[in-house]
């Protein structure tokens, strides 16, 4: 942590960029988030309708 802070101290910029990329980092993170979790609703319906069940009214999820 101390030679990070050390190696930012010495360029804003460098703190800016560094913001940004984690920034990303994070954002990306979500956005795999998000298509795993869409993925395991899809995969769910799919499963409510072969059973032939009304997804909201049958499921005990």
């Amino acid at each position: 942590a101390r030679r990070l802070q050390g190696q930012l101290d010495a360029n804003p910029e460098r703190l800016v960029a560094f913001f940004q990329r984690a920034q990303q980092r994070v954002e990306a993170r979500h956005r795999r988030q998000r298509r795993a979790l869409e993925y395991m609703e899809r995969q769910k319906a799919e499963a409510h309708i072969q059973m032939s069940q009304d997804p909201y009214l049958d499921a005990a999820s």
